[in-house]
């Protein structure tokens, strides 16, 4: 795994109802090591206002279909791991709790700026998968900028 991540985290982040665990399965098809993160460590599912939600079901073939959309939007790599993922969420919701509430003046739109730039340098440290141009996660950070998330 590419960034350490430890169960107290995410809980302390999302709250232990926000967390998802997924049991390892005899006949899981997922690789050694994600599964055990999966199983250990979790994901957040976060509230409706969110897009981000972790609530599927990895062995069920049939939800995991995808639509040729779907697919398209798939074919670039969010992270390189799933330890990247949990990580960069825990450190955006960080974020978007530091720009809630700021100014839309230009004072509150450097700090804005700024919090992302230190956001995108810290995802950096461990895995510069999402963010490269054709990312969401690139989209995201400049609505956060913009002060669209806050």
């Amino acid at each position: 795994m590419l960034a350490d991540v430890m169960p107290e985290q995410l809980i302390a982040t999302f709250g232990i109802t926000c967390v998802t665990y997924f049991p390892r399965s005899r006949a899981g098809r997922l690789h050694a090591a994600t599964a055990d993160f999966l199983a250990n460590v979790g994901l957040p599912s976060l509230d409706a206002d969110n897009a981000f939600s972790s609530r599927d079901d990895l062995d069920d073939a049939a939800r995991l279909t995808c639509t040729p959309s779907l697919r398209a939007a798939l074919e670039h790599p969010l992270h390189a791991d799933v330890s990247s993922l949990a990580q960069s969420l825990i450190l955006l919701e960080g974020t978007k709790k530091e720009c809630k509430g700021l100014p839309t003046d230009e004072a509150g739109y450097q700090a804005r700026m700024d919090a992302v730039d230190r956001l995108k340098r810290c995802i950096a440290h461990y895995d510069e998968t999402p963010l490269g141009p054709d990312s969401p996660w690139s989209a995201l950070l400049d609505e956060m900028a913009l002060g669209m998330w806050g």
